[in-house]
């Protein structure tokens, strides 16, 4: 049988903090026929680019198109599927840039290229990001309590 023996304590705490970080919003299309991937991801350009002309520019944006690869890029081939479904997502720190996408999503579907077809529930719903931040906290810069309630 053998002994094991394990380290000694460090001097530190693991910390798993969560803040709030902006707002997020994604939404979904269907692109049916010819050109379809190409299409959808004109279809996300479009609406960027309103966003952009209405004076909003957003932190981060995405674009990608479900059935054409871009899931998996450079795994599967380049193919023209004949429908995919486009999904746009953004994230900005100011609730009513992440709002004003939300309107301007739905348009797509009576104003972009014939066929648009909406793919999930109406707008798109704006949420509260929360991120992660680990680290480390010097145990002399921590006094323990210990509190039972009863």
């Amino acid at each position: 049988m053998q002994n094991f023996h394990g380290l000694p304590a460090t001097d530190t705490y693991k910390v798993s903090a969560a803040y709030r970080d902006g707002y997020a919003a994604a939404g979904t299309l269907v692109i049916p026929g010819p050109g379809a991937a190409a299409r959808a991801r004109q279809s996300g350009q479009i609406l960027l680019d309103r966003l952009t002309r209405a004076g909003i520019t957003l932190e981060q944006s995405h674009i990608e198109v479900l059935g054409a690869g871009d899931s998996v890029p450079g795994v599967l081939p380049a193919a023209d599927p004949p429908e995919v479904v486009m999904r746009v997502a953004v994230r900005d720190p100011r609730r009513a840039a992440v709002e004003r996408f939300t309107k301007e999503f739905a348009p797509l579907v009576t104003s972009g290229f014939p066929g648009t077809t909406g793919y999930t529930t109406g707008r798109p719903q704006v949420r509260e990001v929360f991120a992660y931040w680990p680290a480390l906290v010097a145990k002399s810069a921590v006094t323990p309590v210990v509190e039972v309630l009863g």
